[in-house]
């Protein structure tokens, strides 16, 4: 099945980022409270790099499961958007990969954001490098 809709908009994907961070901190928090009993109710230091990679592997497993399990985060949801490959399927769990950790990137450094803005379709950097697409589906649309 090509691809007939036109990928999301910034604004839209900014405002599902936003409510799934809002959830992502919720998990982040859940995820440390058995390391805190663990540690006797110590905070984890301050130099402990596993920690960060262990946020940082929760945040893929969460984007990735969803990806591959319908094609929406909660907040993808809530604003009708869905990660789709090329040609307008559900991704596989190797292109979810890919586009998560090249999303992380795109992200950070800006460039994602930059890119949106300047690309014909408004697609970001990570969707073009990852041959993934984040699409918008009117209410009365049928995917």
């Amino acid at each position: 099945m090509p691809l007939t809709h036109m990928p999301a908009t910034l604004l839209r994907r900014i405002a599902a980022a936003t409510y799934d961070g809002m959830l992502m901190i919720a998990l982040w928090m859940a995820a440390t409270f058995p390391l805190l009993t663990i540690n006797n109710g110590e905070a984890i230091s301050a130099g402990a790099l596993w920690y960060p990679l262990y946020l940082a592997s929760i945040t893929g497993a969460f984007h990735i499961w969803f990806w591959t399990h319908g094609g929406q985060t909660l907040g993808m949801r809530a604003w009708r958007l869905w990660a789709v490959n090329q040609n307008g399927e559900n991704l596989s769990t190797l292109h979810a990969t890919r586009r998560y950790l090249v999303a992380v990137v795109s992200w950070f450094s800006l460039i994602g954001i930059v890119w949106c803005l300047f690309e014909s379709r408004g697609r970001a950097a990570h969707d073009l490098i990852s041959q993934s697409d984040i699409i918008h589906i009117p209410k009365n649309a049928s995917r």
